[in-house]
């Protein structure tokens, strides 16, 4: 249950610095869609991390 939540908690945190390290970069859909897979990237590690926790590929893909 802690395991999950702190992977969660990693993964918005993941995606809240790329945010505000691209801010004052230009807006144009190639940031969109890099910021997209950063959080699919954080998003799916922390579902495994939360459903499967014996499976490595999470922990790799929140580190990714």
């Amino acid at each position: 249950m802690i395991r999950g939540r702190i992977a969660w908690a990693v993964a918005a945190a993941d995606v809240v610095a790329f945010v505000l390290a691209t801010l004052p970069m230009p807006f144009d859909a190639a940031s969109i869609l890099y910021a997209f897979g950063i959080a699919s990237f954080a998003g799916v590690g922390a579902l495994l991390i939360n459903r499967v926790p014996a499976n490595p590929i999470g922990p790799l893909l929140q580190a990714a």
